[in-house]
């Protein structure tokens, strides 16, 4: 029973926890029918009587001397049986104090030399890293390469907005084919009439020719971006594979050590258990014994038990 610190109140020859509960209650009914019985201390009697009549009744009558005399007794009696209830109450105490230790009761040693309760656990559950974004793989290249990708984005930006369908460079060219093939147009109101007529500025073999130079550089600065851009996803992709595999290495040895833990801590576990119902056993037959101090009042009381 060295797991468990107790003060001095049991013994072999001694009471249960009950009996000592019940004893002070008893204990206290006592100290409060003493006290009671001191609260109509009273050294004179009083009596009322009219002025017109001899006759006088009695109103409270004062203790007589064998009474005060035994005040002192009554008083020792108090302090007795306020002994005898804080010694029981305190011994109550500390049996309930060793029974929940012994409840609790935990080889703290040997689950320390597991990691448990004793300090950081011995094994750590593993965190999957986060996946890396464009921008943090973008971070590792060289300011050369970084300036080389946003002029790249950029410039497909500007080239792809000149030249598509709804750009502007296309929209003028197919307004220049439409107007070669309708010179002019002729607004009809009577003797206002107007007549709109389109002239060519430049040849439509020139604007095509310019437009097929966009286009060449638009296929060129678009592949070399996307060129860049797979560079990028490969390398988010490589990242991802890489953090997958090394999680799911660290997780498997996690797992295989967590269930070694387990059935580690399930033989710690049984061991703790057995040693506890020991200990239970040990503190459900622990008797409270009375000091011989206190064994006067203790046996009063055990009379007005029975």
């Amino acid at each position: 029973m060295n797991e468990i610190k107790t003060l001095n109140f049991f013994g072999e020859n001694g009471i249960t926890s009950t009996s000592a509960n019940h004893i002070a209650n008893l204990a206290k009914e006592q100290v409060r029918a003493v006290h009671e019985k001191l609260a109509s201390t009273r050294f004179y009697t009083e009596t009322v009587g009219l002025l017109t009549s001899s006759k006088e009744a009695t109103v409270r009558k004062g203790w007589p001397a064998d009474a005060v005399e035994s005040l002192p007794t009554l008083v020792n009696e108090i302090a007795q049986a306020n002994s005898l209830i804080a010694y029981l109450r305190e011994a109550i105490k500390e049996k309930d104090k060793r029974m929940k230790q012994a409840q609790e009761y935990e080889n703290t040693e040997a689950r320390c030399a597991h990691g448990v309760k004793c300090g950081e656990l011995s094994i750590i559950r593993p965190i999957k890293a986060s996946y890396p974004t464009e921008e943090q793989v973008k971070q590792t290249w060289t300011v050369g390469e970084q300036e080389k990708y946003l002029s790249l984005e950029a410039e497909a930006a500007a080239l792809g907005k000149f030249i598509h369908e709804d750009g502007h460079f296309s929209e003028a060219r197919i307004d220049l084919m439409n107007k070669l093939n309708n010179p002019s147009k002729i607004d009809l109101n009577g003797s206002e009439t107007v007549i709109h007529n389109y002239t060519p500025t430049v040849s439509l073999e020139i604007v095509d020719s310019v437009f097929n130079i966009f286009q060449s550089r638009y296929r060129t600065v678009q592949a070399e971006l996307n060129g860049m851009k797979k560079r990028i996803q490969d390398t988010l992709d490589e990242e991802k594979l890489r953090i997958d595999q090394e999680y799911a290495k660290a997780k498997r040895e996690y797992d295989m050590k967590q269930r070694e833990l387990e059935r580690e801590m399930q033989d710690i576990e049984n061991d703790e258990e057995i040693h506890r119902k020991e200990l239970l056993k040990e503190v459900q037959n622990l008797k409270i014994v009375i000091p011989n101090r206190l064994k006067p009042m203790f046996d009063k009381l055990s009379g007005l038990r029975k």
